[in-house]
Formats: structure tokens, sequence, C-alpha cells
């Protein structure tokens, strides 16, 4: 794609699209690539439903995994909820579910493709995400660093990568269904009444939530 094509986009994109461009320096050729990103409401109809299947399937265990057409229905219940799909060029790359409360904006799913991991996708992602959402804290939960987990590498990894992008640890942690997450946010002083408020308006049948700090 074009430089001059991607101005021309930035000028004038679609009512539904966003297009998001930035820099990244591949170190291996020391060549200079331009990344353009193209972000999309996702609704009913979204043309590459199966390709976010897949992109869900490949990041959650089991026991987190919630379908696409669950977050989907969700979102339309709601006018709290936003539904992100991303595209490098035409390639459907990854997703954001995003629950919008006072002034908190929780992430609870964020996936991007195993192809396309480890490729400045992500990063910007998030980067662009707190240009989205100028005047809201952003709140996500991760699988908490457990010594006995057997996917403690994946969980220190995912955990360095916030840290990266500049998430913090607010010292409050979240458990349901068995399952113990650690709370992050996007920098600035934690409320932790307006999460609680936020977590227990999540309408899953059968689920409670218990928090504690360590």
């Amino acid at each position: 794609m074009g430089l001059k094509y991607l101005l021309y986009l930035l000028e004038k994109p679609s009512d539904n699209d966003i297009f998001i461009t930035g820099m990244i320096v591949c170190l291996d050729t020391k060549r200079i690539l331009l990344m353009s990103l193209k972000i999309v409401r996702i609704s009913r109809g979204f043309p590459d439903m199966n390709a976010l299947e897949q992109i869900a399937i490949e990041a959650f265990p089991p026991q987190e995994y919630v379908s696409p057409q669950e977050l989907l229905a969700y979102t339309e219940g709601s006018d709290d909820c936003d539904f992100w799909g991303f595209y490098a060029g035409k390639d459907f790359i990854g997703y954001l579910h995003l629950i919008r409360y006072k002034n908190m904006v929780y992430v609870c799913f964020f996936a991007v493709g195993a192809s396309y991991r480890s490729r400045g996708y992500g990063s910007e992602i998030l980067s662009k995400l707190k240009e989205l959402y100028p005047t809201y804290q952003i709140v996500l939960d991760i699988e908490a660093v457990d010594e006995s987990a057997p996917n403690l590498h994946q969980r220190i990894k995912r955990r360095d990568f916030y840290l990266r992008n500049g998430y913090v640890p607010t010292g409050h942690y979240i458990a349901y269904w068995g399952m113990t997450f650690e709370i992050l946010c996007g920098g600035g002083d934690f409320d932790l009444t307006v999460y609680k408020e936020l977590v227990s308006n999540i309408r899953v049948e059968g689920i409670s939530f218990r928090f504690f700090t360590k």
C-alpha cells in the first residue's frame, strides 16, 4: 500500500472505519516500514467472523473463552460496550471488546492473531486505545503470575508486555470461576469502587467475583 494512498485514507475515512498509522523499525533488515491499522466496529454480518473465532480460540484457554457471537450479542444489548476489529491491510489481525462505565474503560477481551504477534501490532493497538478513550482510565486484568501454573512463562510474558506499554499494577486482584487475575491500569489513581461497580454489572449467569489484595 503506497504512502499517498494511506494519506488519502487518513483524510477521507469511511463512517465506520478509523485508520491508524505508525512507524516501526525492522531491525533485522534495518528498513523502516509503515504499518497501517484499520479499525472497524464489529457488528451483525461482520465478514471475518470465522477469522475472529479462530483468533479467540488461539488466544484464550477454554475456561476463559467467550465466543465472538456471545460478545456480539452482549454488545448489541448494551449502550456501554464497544467491539472493535483490527486489520493490517486486508488481513484481520485481532479484536478488542470493551465496557465503558463512568470514567473507566474495562478491556474484557484483547487478542492478536498468533501469526501477527511480536510485530508491534499489540503495542500500537494499546497506544491508540488511549487516544480513542482520552478521558477514561483503561483497566484490564490478566492471569496472575503463579509459580505452580503450567503456563507460567506465558503469564510472565503477557504481564511484561502490558508493563512495557505503560500499564501499572494496582495491587488488587479479582477471582472468579476458580481463576485469579491481577488488575492493571493505564496510569493514574485506580478507583476500586468504580471497578467493582463496573464488573458487578456484567451480565453473565452464575458468575460471582471476589476481590482481594496481596
